[in-house]
């Protein structure tokens, strides 16, 4: 697989979360801390010039600016940090990515998916997805519970929209696709 500049940039961003996550957790870190994790984590390539990938290390370090002046991704105990999850359902293999599975202080599980473009596309239309409901309902195939939350945080932003996760609209998603297929 070839790698462009967007998948780059956004590998780049995903590791460094993680290794804020996996490694700093309970701790503060300073901003010049998050931009070494940033650093270490660097992928060059699929860039067609230095200018070009100066200008997208700029977009992350304007992320990990934004991710240390306000984490919206803090809470307790961390169940899941960037894992895949495979199941088979009747002759399908499903394949879903968790970035984050934590709880929150109030014991709620809130589901988080980092995002690292520009973009923010309708998010009615995301989070009734036919790509959500497959990640929720891998969360409870593999740990027997649904999150109770769902959120996107959107990193160039420093915005995180969140939902309710409700089992009635998780399962009539997955029916409007199967009646699809």
């Amino acid at each position: 697989m070839e790698i462009n500049k967007y998948l780059s940039l956004d590998i780049s961003l995903h590791k460094t979360l993680y290794d804020i996550n996996k490694n700093y957790s309970k701790s503060i870190l300073s901003y010049d801390s998050l931009l070494d994790v940033l650093n270490i984590n660097w992928l060059s390539t699929g860039y067609q010039s230095k200018h070009e990938e100066s200008l997208f290390k700029s977009y992350a370090t304007n992320a990990i600016k934004l991710y240390f002046l306000n984490p919206l991704d803090k809470g307790c105990d961390i169940l899941l940090l960037d894992k895949f999850i495979t199941f088979k359902e009747d002759s399908n293999l499903i394949c879903c990515k968790i970035d984050k599975l934590h709880f929150l202080s109030n014991d709620k599980l809130e589901l988080i998916d980092y995002k690292t473009g520009k973009y923010i596309p309708p998010l009615d239309k995301y989070f009734n997805s036919y790509k959500t409901f497959l990640t929720v309902y891998s969360i409870k195939k593999k740990l027997g519970v649904y999150p109770d939350i769902f959120s996107l945080y959107y990193l160039q932003h420093g915005l995180k929209f969140s939902t309710f996760i409700n089992i009635d609209v998780i399962y009539s998603i997955k029916n409007k696709r199967y009646r699809r297929l």
